[in-house]
């Protein structure tokens, strides 16, 4: 997964829509959460 795109509204909706893995989607919520 790219870990360097710019994340936004749209995009966590498309990331979540096809993330196979509700672990991945957990992780970027994590990430997000750090980077704001």
């Amino acid at each position: 997964m790219k870990k360097n795109q710019i994340y936004t509204d749209e995009g966590k909706a498309h990331k979540i829509q096809w993330s196979q893995s509700m672990d991945d989607v957990l992780i970027d919520a994590l990430l997000l959460q750090q980077i704001i």
